[in-house]
């Protein structure tokens, strides 16, 4: 029989660790930021709209009309429908992410293979190509090779990421307030959106020259984007703190919200630090765009060229910038450290297992893409199937295409914002099993079973950890 007083890495870390608001320079920086947004778009904002009285007017007028009034109905209808396909389909993740992990890749082949041969089916028959019709099967069909490829190299693995996200869904469905918690940081997200706009329009309509224009412009951009990523790692850090709860068997009642008021407090500086590392990145980017776009409806293309590999070169900064957050914020939220402290355990856990680590974030994210797929076609034919009997639905023109198109938006948008929570926590799982998997062995061993096993697979001789079979719980 395990130890079961024994403590766990977590809860050791967590005590040698000063309880403190970390980051506090970048917290001080967003609240700043967020009574500048409130501030500007509460002061100009109206000011700015009242210029496009006309617009308005036309927009309230749309808004109020009868057949929008009937969209909006059926929109409320296929949103309650994502939602309830979307609870089935985390037990399928549960029990079958292993297979849905083939089917994202067999589709991913096929895909580029079937629109390889359809471009050049249609060059060859249209006898535009000049003799080349075949590149685009060729280089379609030597992608989806590629993949197939990579496939068969990481088969081993795909066992461990579908173990982890079956053991991240059985976290995570042990503290359904997770699921609350990311839809109310959606409508956060939502209304700073709403609030960043106005204060962009507010403060360009206040602005006397083009340089100032430009620079409002750049400024809320930036505040924008930091916005969203900082209502997207409360969620983040939230579900991870949770996760690491249930991992060393200290879940209780109320914990969710425990891990929400030490997020939004204790942690919420990093998070605003990593955030802000991100919108920087999103906003460089921007600009660049921007800058090519000009230079090429002047004609210049030595700069046009210079300005989009800029912009190519910050787009591959963000996205690996989003890639590391992701792993930093799960150390934030486990053990409570700073950004900076986070970073550095990331770098050594990559140091340990890079390629484990890349290869399983990349196939989960490909299994939950697949979900939100198969849930938001769903929620499409379940839409054209509300209309079929509503005369006054049918009467618009293109209605199934509208019931069905609108069914994949509100599907898919459902079932993203509940699939994030289950992204989060797999990625927690893969922090907490290369740190502490002994502990999981005396609290959920099942689980551990099923992880410990799919690790064998992708190291059958380095991996020699002794676990005796009378040690269960």
């Amino acid at each position: 029989m395990g130890d079961l007083n024994r403590r766990s890495i977590r809860q050791s870390k967590k005590l040698e660790i000063e309880t403190q608001c970390n980051d506090v320079f970048f917290l001080l920086v967003w609240v700043a930021a967020t009574i500048y947004v409130i501030t500007v778009a509460s002061s100009w904002g109206d000011t700015a709209l009242d210029e496009d009285q006309d617009t308005l007017d036309n927009g309230t007028v749309l808004l109020s009309d009868s057949k929008v009034q009937l969209i909006y109905r059926l929109m409320l209808k296929e949103m309650g429908i994502a939602g309830a396909l979307s609870i089935p389909m985390l037990f399928v993740l549960m029990f079958a992410a292993e297979f849905l992990i083939w089917t994202a890749i067999v589709l991913a082949v096929s895909m580029n293979w079937l629109v390889g041969g359809i471009f050049s089916y249609y060059l060859y028959g249209s006898g535009q190509a000049d003799g080349y019709y075949w590149v685009p099967a060729v280089c379609f069909g030597a992608f989806g090779a590629f993949i197939a490829a990579w496939a068969y190299c990481v088969r081993h693995r795909i066992d461990f990421a579908g173990s982890s996200i079956a053991v991240a869904c059985k976290a995570v469905l042990e503290q359904p307030m997770l699921f609350v918690v990311a839809f109310v940081t959606l409508a956060l997200q939502l209304a700073w959106i709403a609030a960043a706009i106005l204060a962009l329009l507010g403060a360009d309509d206040q602005a006397t020259t083009d340089e100032g224009e430009a620079f409002a412009i750049l400024g809320h951009i930036l505040i924008l984007l930091w916005g969203i990523y900082v209502f997207k790692y409360i969620l983040h850090v939230v579900v991870s703190d949770s996760v690491g709860d249930w991992w060393d068997n200290t879940n209780c009642f109320g914990s969710t919200t425990k891990s929400l008021l030490d997020t939004c407090t204790l942690r919420l500086g990093s998070i605003c630090f990593g955030a802000l590392l991100v919108a920087l990145l999103g906003t460089i980017k921007a600009l660049f765009d921007f800058l090519a776009y000009e230079t090429r409806t002047q004609g210049n293309c030595v700069l046009y060229a210079f300005y989009c590999c800029f912009s190519a070169i910050a787009g591959c900064l963000e996205s690996i910038m989003k890639f590391f957050n992701r792993y930093t914020f799960s150390y934030v939220g486990i053990y409570g450290y700073s950004y900076l402290h986070a970073g550095q355990e990331v770098l050594d856990l990559f140091n340990q297992r890079g390629w484990t680590t890349v290869v399983n974030d990349q196939l989960i994210e490909n299994v939950l893409w697949v979900a939100s797929v198969m849930i938001s076609i769903l929620t499409g034919v379940c839409g054209i199937s509300l209309i079929k009997d509503d005369d006054e639905f049918r009467d618009l023109s293109g209605s199934f295409a509208i019931a069905f198109f609108m069914g994949c938006t509100c599907g898919y948008a459902m079932s993203t914002t509940l699939f994030s929570v289950i992204s989060a926590g797999a990625t927690a799982v893969l922090v907490l099993f290369a740190e502490d998997d002994e502990i999981l062995r005396l609290y959920h061993r099942d689980e551990f079973d099923q992880l410990d096993d799919a690790w064998r697979k992708i190291y059958p001789n380095e991996y020699q950890k002794s676990v005796k079979g009378d040690d269960k719980v």
